[in-house]
């Protein structure tokens, strides 16, 4: 996982929470992060200085019509008023992973703009193994505070 990192998730993968990070992701049904925001608000820092999203592939953007992160971010940032801080950049092409084993699976990696502020919070759709979310975080270095997720696909 993300080493020394907090990482709070509004909801387990499974039941109605899968099916709106599903439709969300896979559908580009960006309605569903207004479901899943509210919650996910409630479990950032007190420390919380700005959203990070993470960044979709610009090939699956392309395809799925929707970036999760982004319009969760976007949620958050309604309720909350902490800026969206669109710092991460990601491949322009990713291979899928989902469901492939973790020996299986390509190292993430995204680069980043310089100037993140202190007290960062990471946003992203679901955490399975926590390699997307370290990889966010190296890239953003040591001012990130936290983590929040709609869903937990279990991790280890």
């Amino acid at each position: 996982m993300a080493p020394g990192l907090i990482v709070q998730a509004a909801y387990q993968h499974s039941g109605v929470a899968r099916s709106l990070v599903h439709d969300l992701k896979y559908r580009g049904l960006a309605s569903r992060a207004a479901v899943l925001g509210p919650p996910m608000a409630a479990l950032l820092p007190d420390s919380a200085t700005a959203l990070v999203p993470v960044p979709r592939a610009l090939n699956r953007r392309i395809r799925f019509g929707v970036d999760p992160a982004l319009e969760l971010s976007r949620v958050l940032s309604r309720i909350t008023g902490l800026p969206t801080d669109r710092r991460l950049r990601a491949p322009a092409w990713r291979s899928h992973h989902a469901g492939k084993a973790r020996d299986r699976r390509l190292p993430v990696r995204f680069s980043a703009r310089p100037g993140c502020r202190p007290g960062s919070v990471i946003v992203d759709d679901v955490i399975t193994t926590g390699g997307t979310i370290s990889a966010a975080r190296v890239a953003l270095s040591d001012r990130v505070v936290g983590a929040v997720v709609a869903t937990s696909a279990g991790v280890e």
